[in-house]
């Protein structure tokens, strides 16, 4: 608890007792007494976070509703220039595109849904999903203790969905005190060339989650291979066939692959995914997106189709 919430509860415990005595004993007018006790009550319930709770388990139960449409909420604190280095990394699609993206490929399958832009300050409960567009940069609004960040693994801890749509998901961090991105990876020494180390495996999010994150190749060569979704995800209709790979995870126990794994030695590979946390997932694309990946172009409609797959499910 905070220290604040903490002096606080202890204040109204000492009033709410001198208050209770003031009933009976000593001639304080009633009403008075009865104003005071209220007022303590009040303080204890801010205290306690009993409202703050109350409200949550409230939004959380409208995003369960079926007879309501999902929600979807697209965070939008960054510059909407896809051509920004500072507000994104490996995707090239601003924030209201996507909300068009979802939007169209809602209509096209026959499902209603609620997709809107919003702020990283807001509440995400009311949310079946949220979905970062600045692929490997997140918008941090608190950059000495990663606020933002905690935010989104309490949300998907507590049932939702965060959409990370390219690269390593939450690697940079947005400082809008300084307005440019830098690395929420810590800093691990230099390499032989004297290049800064920054493993994927203590990037925050991908630390969580436990996962095993590395390049198909130690050189950086292009690596281009064929895919196609697994079993379980056989029903949607999607056409992409082959896709540039930079990145992809070891297909472990909490990793559910969309993409069919890649078997290479005694491991399996996947670069499209879920991967449970809590009560929740995240779905995350590894692909990067862009005029150098002419290859990963139908991305953006795969992940719109396979998040409104998974929210409808959720709620079903």
């Amino acid at each position: 608890m905070h220290p604040m919430k903490a002096l606080l509860l202890l204040a109204a415990g000492a009033v709410l007792s001198v208050a209770a005595g003031a009933i009976w004993p000593t001639p304080w007018p009633l009403k008075v007494s009865i104003a005071v006790i209220v007022v303590t009550l009040v303080i204890a319930a801010y205290a306690s976070d009993a409202p703050a709770k109350s409200w949550r388990a409230i939004e959380k139960l409208r995003r369960r509703a079926r007879w309501l449409p999902p929600r979807v909420g697209v965070l939008c604190d960054l510059d909407s220039d896809p051509n920004n280095p500072e507000t994104f990394a490996w995707t090239i699609r601003s924030p209201s595109q996507w909300v068009d993206e979802i939007k169209k490929l809602a209509v096209a399958i026959g499902t209603k849904i609620h997709v809107k832009q919003i702020e990283a300050s807001s509440s995400f409960e009311p949310y079946s999903a949220v979905l970062n567009p600045y692929g490997g940069v997140y918008p941090e609004l608190e950059p000495d203790a990663l606020g933002t960040l905690n935010k989104i693994a309490d949300y998907v801890n507590r049932g939702g969905l965060f959409v990370n749509v390219a690269d390593i998901p939450c690697y940079w961090s947005h400082n809008p005190r300084i307005n440019r991105k830098i690395d929420a990876t810590p800093f691990m020494g230099f390499d032989e060339a004297g290049r800064p180390i920054r493993p994927f495996w203590k990037s925050p999010i991908v630390e969580k989650l436990g996962l095993w994150i590395r390049k198909p190749n130690a050189d950086d060569s292009n690596c281009t291979v064929d895919v196609e979704l697994a079993d379980k995800f056989a029903h949607i209709d999607d056409d992409l066939a082959r896709v540039r790979v930079d990145r992809m995870v070891v297909c472990e126990r909490n990793v559910e692959p969309i993409f069919r794994p890649i078997r290479v030695g005694d491991l399996s590979f996947t670069t499209f995914f879920f991967a449970g946390y809590g009560k929740g997932r995240f779905l995350i694309s590894l692909l990067f997106m862009g005029a150098t990946h002419p290859e990963n172009k139908g991305m953006p409609r795969l992940i719109g189709k396979v998040l409104l797959d998974a929210v409808s499910k959720y709620r079903s």
